[in-house]
């Protein structure tokens, strides 16, 4: 049950990275940084860097799953501003 916890956490962490920067990441190593705030090593006020080395292209489907299908269109502008248009995403 505790490793089922530690990769939802890890999921929903890199979800809402993903929604927020627009970046999907890998952040199963940020773990070490929970467990050592769960252990009283690093303070509620302390200040953390934790290096993400990875990234989620290795993750299709999850990346999938949050961003939608890709869009597969020719290497045109154009296109691609009118595809994102359909999608609601304005482009200036």
């Amino acid at each position: 049950m505790e490793e089922l916890r530690k990769q939802t956490w890890a999921k929903v962490v890199a979800m809402l990275l993903a929604i927020i920067s627009g970046f999907m990441l890998v952040v199963t190593g940020t773990a070490a940084v929970k467990k050592a705030c769960e252990l009283g090593l690093i303070g509620k006020n302390d200040t953390v860097v934790s290096v993400v080395t990875g990234n989620g292209l290795k993750d299709v489907a999850n990346a999938i799953k949050s961003a939608g299908e890709p869009i597969n269109i020719k290497p045109d502008l154009d296109l691609m501003v009118e595809e994102f248009a359909k999608r609601g995403v304005t482009v200036e």
